[in-house]
């Protein structure tokens, strides 16, 4: 195919390292599916907040969030730096 775009996400995706991403990230996605259907609706507020802020996953979740954006953000500077 033409579309070079594509062409690297299919390289990207074929690394060991990608798959188990995307198999984390699909049982992730399972069990938080199932842990939300089994759950009350959160109440709110800051002290609900403050216990979720404290636990160790939602730190490391936002970890992983700010470095996924991070990253993203140096390509994308990159690709229109190269006149993407």
């Amino acid at each position: 195919t033409r579309n070079e775009g594509l062409m690297r996400l299919l390289e990207v995706l074929d690394r060991p390292e990608s798959q188990h991403l995307l198999i984390g990230l699909s049982k992730a996605l399972s069990q938080m599916s199932r842990e939300i259907a089994a759950s009350p609706p959160a109440g709110g507020g800051l002290i609900g907040l403050l216990r979720l802020a404290r636990e160790p996953g939602t730190q490391e979740g936002m970890r992983s969030l700010s470095l996924l954006g991070q990253y993203w953000s140096e390509s994308m500077r990159e690709l229109h730096r190269r006149g993407g």
